[in-house]
């Protein structure tokens, strides 16, 4: 199997150059990684990256851009300038940790309806899995982790790729609820362990409260069957209340307020689960 010819990978960074420069150190290592296309899109970080990544050993293309525009825009245009037809997608601050790729390619390719493989997850620093496999055998999922997956470019397009407007928090499982109508499937591979450092660095916790508070009504208002839309958008703002109580954090009930005045810029995105479909989805697990 000729990997090149199949798969490429994409780095979305900002601010992160120590963390990047782990990530591309500990690539390099992989055997199977060799020669294969990796892009890096800089979202307009405050210092520059280093112009030269030939140091890494890697077949790399730098991009950097000059204004920020977030993760969700440019994981949409890493997937515009592959030709491949896999895209293999993991944060600044993660890589491939245990496994072969080559295997997880072998498998995506078994399967006639996949949108997505994602994989197990291990934090390093805190010696815990972000993501464990529930089996030992691959299985279907509702949706993927952004820090490590696989996608099939094709189908991510037909799809319309990632929702620019949610700007942040969310997206992937916007992406998976619109394959699932489709019959474009989510599976978790658990052959092939990915690492992820989960670094503090250009997180911005009330940030993350906003969009996931936000993003999480505008997910319920796209599909959920109208039946159970009252029952579970109060029960959110129940958690939202719950959050702040015990975090003192106002985004996370300011990002409820936005998802509501904004949930009309998302006409075009409803395309609601009937309750047989939503039942269905519901008893997956998440990753």
């Amino acid at each position: 199997m000729d990997l090149k010819k199949l798969v490429s990978v994409g780095i979305s960074t900002k601010n992160r150059c120590k963390d990047l420069k782990t990530c591309l150190e500990k690539t390099s290592e992989n055997e199977e990684l060799k020669g294969i296309q990796v892009f890096i899109i800089d979202d307009a970080s405050d210092k520059e990256y280093p112009a030269d990544m030939s140091s890494f050993g890697l077949n790399t293309t730098f991009i950097s851009c000059n204004e920020s525009k977030g993760y969700i825009v440019r994981r949409n245009e890493l997937a515009q300038i592959m030709n491949t037809k896999y895209y293999l997608s993991f944060d600044d601050d993660s890589y491939i940790l245990d496994g072969s790729l080559v295997k997880a390619i072998e498998y995506a390719e078994s399967l006639d309806n996949l949108l997505c493989l994602t994989f197990p997850v291990y934090n390093p620093i805190h010696e815990e899995y972000q993501i464990s496999s529930l089996e030992k055998v691959p299985y279907q999922t509702k949706s993927f982790i952004g820090c490590a997956h696989l996608l099939n470019i094709e189908r991510f397009h037909s799809l319309g790729g990632y929702i620019s407007q949610l700007v942040h928090q969310g997206e992937e499982i916007f992406l998976a609820a619109k394959g699932f109508k489709n019959n474009f499937y989510c599976y978790h591979y658990p052959d092939l362990l990915f690492a992820h450092m989960t670094s503090k660095t250009n997180r911005n916790y009330s940030r993350m409260a906003f969009y996931g508070a936000r993003n999480k009504f505008l997910w319920n208002m796209c599909y959920l069957p109208r039946e159970l839309l009252l029952y579970k958008q109060f029960r959110g703002l129940a958690e939202r209340i719950q959050y702040f109580a015990i975090h003192q954090d106002l985004n996370h009930l300011s990002g409820y307020r936005s998802g509501i005045l904004e949930s009309s810029n998302f006409f075009s995105h409803y395309d609601y689960f009937s309750k047989h479909q939503y039942a269905a989805w519901n008893k997956l697990p998440t990753y």
